[in-house]
């Protein structure tokens, strides 16, 4: 198991990923995604994905917020 930060060519895995948790949102998870790689989200500032036999099998989102939901 590798974790690393995520990178373009994880894009289609990380994208289904989300889809796999939230079924409703397909076309904003990969708008989001190309802001994160593009610097430009305000959503996620890091994320990281756990590699195994070169398949994604997770991935982590982080962001610092000035609020509490």
């Amino acid at each position: 198991m590798i974790i690393r930060p995520a990178n373009p060519d994880d894009i289609p895995a990380w994208s289904h990923m989300r889809t796999n948790l939230w079924p409703d949102s397909h076309d904003q998870h990969l708008a989001e995604i190309n802001a994160y790689f593009a610097h430009t989200s305000i959503d996620i500032q890091q994320c990281f994905v756990i590699e195994t036999d070169g398949q994604l099998a997770g991935f982590i989102e982080l962001n610092i917020r000035n609020f509490v939901e």
